[in-house]
Formats: C-alpha cells, structure tokens, sequence
C-alpha cells in the first residue's frame, strides 16, 4: 500500500506542473468591420482598429492579408451590396506599418474576461489606378504567438480569433455579367464524359464562376450530371471551364444543358454532343496506305486511257 501511495505522489508530482503551466492565450480584435466609404481610383488612406487580449502575458500577433470573399455577404447586413461586388484581389493593397504587434499588460488589472491589453493598429489601404468598380472586401487576420523565453511559452494554447474585414467602394459603374459561348464534348472514353464550357465575362468587374451540366437522352430523361470547380474570370476575359462527367453511355448523341452560376446571375445553354467510337492508332495508320493505294490505281487507270486513245489515233 505504501509503495502505491509513493508511485501515486511521484506521478501527480510529475503532471501537477505541466497543467499548471499550460496557459491560454486569446486575442480579438474591435471592431471586426471596418466601413471605409467610397474611394477613388488611385487614392491612398489609413484605416484603423484595435487588437485586444485578456491574457496576463505579454503576446506577439502577426498580422496577415486575406482576400475578402463572397461569404462575407450573406451572413451581414451588407448582403444588398453582393450585385456590385468586384471579387479581384485585393490583398496587395494593404500595407503595415508594423508587423508583428506587441501586446503587453498594462496595470495589475486582474479577473476573467477583462482586456488586460488593447493595441491600436493603421494600416495604408491603397487603391491601384486600374481597380475595378464597385465594393471590395480585403480582411486582416492576426495570429498570436508567445515570444521566445516567455514564463507562458511552454504549454501554451493559442486561441484563434476573427479576422477584420475592410469593405470600401470603389467609384465607377460596376457590373457582374457573363455569358457561355459554347460547350463541347473534348473527350470520350468508357465512364467518363469531359465537357469544356467557354464562359466569358462580359461586365466590369472580377467573377467566380462554377459550371453545372445536366445530361440527357433524346426523349430529354436525365441520366447524369456534374460540375467543375469554381474559377475567377476577369473582365472581358474567356475562362474554359472543365466538367468530367461520371457515366458509361453507348455510342450516339445526347442532350446537354449547362449552367454557369456565379453567384449574383447565371447563364444557361442547351446543347447536343455526340458520343463516338476513339480513333485508334491502327486506324490512322491504315488511313493514309488505303488512300495511296487508290491514287495509285486511279493513276493506272488515266495512264492505261491515255496509252488506248494514242494508238487508236495512229
């Protein structure tokens, strides 16, 4: 009993201090979105927020870009703004004064859930002269880390936080447009349909676009469907979009229709491909002797004509 008891104190003695040392850190930021108003093409402004934490330890938070995106919207109140959003990156346009920011308790303010540090931070959001109309979202994501010898570093777990979200409008009519130009059939082999949709932009701004294809017989009976992944198409540009779909079909031709969403409209096209047999590498090679062979004969043929029509004349 007593050498269970030894065993007992010599192990909680060894784990006592590694849960007591292991110390969470959390940091937030206020406020998590910035509105910064309407900007022109090619003008410079610092925005600015605050970086807190209620950790008694002192923090490092390195600050990143991240690129503002569609699902941004629906969970706002900014959701009426989605038909004139420019998806183009944006990330490039921020620039940090300082990087990374330290954290450090002021006072001997103590209990849960009080700031115990708040740090202001600017950064230089600056619009590039060929931005395209419309809203812009660029966020700004910080990530803590204890500085190297910290009395908290050992065992220490980093909570994450919300990035802040930057949305600003750039001046100028902006338009989310776009249209299919065609579909084909690129490829063929047992299971597997590869459908190419060309999809151009039209509007003025930066799309993310995915195509949709349902395939049917000639009685329009659905037999299978598929999509390919989402793809940023800028303006004026034709972007190809590549769908397999998954199905082993006999030889012959079917019904497509193919949808390009991309979020804020949609562009349909219906359209008929034709299943065929691969040409196989014998059949090219046999393709070119069978066509000599007939050139040959006919040349026998004119020649032997020619020979006919000389002698009778003589």
């Amino acid at each position: 009993m007593k050498l269970k008891l030894i065993c007992f104190f010599i192990i909680f003695s060894l784990i006592f201090p590694a849960v007591s040392i292991c110390t969470e850190f959390s940091v937030g930021v206020s406020p998590r979105i910035v509105e910064v108003g309407n900007m022109e093409k090619g003008e410079s402004r610092i925005v600015k927020f605050h970086i807190v934490t209620v950790s008694s330890d002192p923090l490092l938070v390195s600050l990143g870009h991240v690129k503002g995106s569609l699902d941004f919207f629906p969970e706002s109140s900014y959701s009426s703004l989605v038909s004139n959003f420019s998806e183009e990156e944006t990330t490039g346009w921020l620039n940090f004064f300082k990087n990374p920011v330290e954290l450090i308790p002021k006072g001997n303010v103590s209990g849960a859930g009080v700031i115990k540090a708040s740090e202001e931070i600017s950064v230089l959001l600056s619009v590039p002269d060929n931005a395209e109309p419309g809203y812009h979202l660029v966020s700004v994501k910080p990530t803590p880390y204890v500085p190297e010898g910290s009395a908290g570093a050992v065992g220490a777990m980093i909570v994450a936080i919300t990035s802040v979200n930057f949305i600003f409008n750039v001046e100028g009519n902006a338009k989310r447009e776009g249209f299919i130009l065609d579909v084909v059939n690129s490829d063929y082999s047992s299971g597997v349909i590869k459908l190419k949709t060309y999809f151009m932009n039209t509007g003025t701004d930066t799309i993310s676009a995915t195509a949709y294809h349902k395939l049917y017989d000639k009685n329009w009976t659905i037999l299978a469907d598929g999509s390919s992944t989402k793809e940023y198409v800028k303006p004026q540009e034709t972007k190809i979009f590549e769908a397999p779909i998954m199905v082993d079909l006999p030889f012959g031709e079917y019904n497509v229709v193919t949808t390009v969403d991309y979020t804020t409209g949609t562009s349909q096209m219906n359209s008929t491909i034709s299943l065929e047999r691969p040409i196989t590498p014998a059949a090219v090679a046999q393709k070119p002797e069978h066509i000599s062979s007939l050139l040959i004969l006919i040349i026998l043929i004119i020649i032997i004509i020619s020979v006919a029509i000389y002698r009778w004349k003589k």
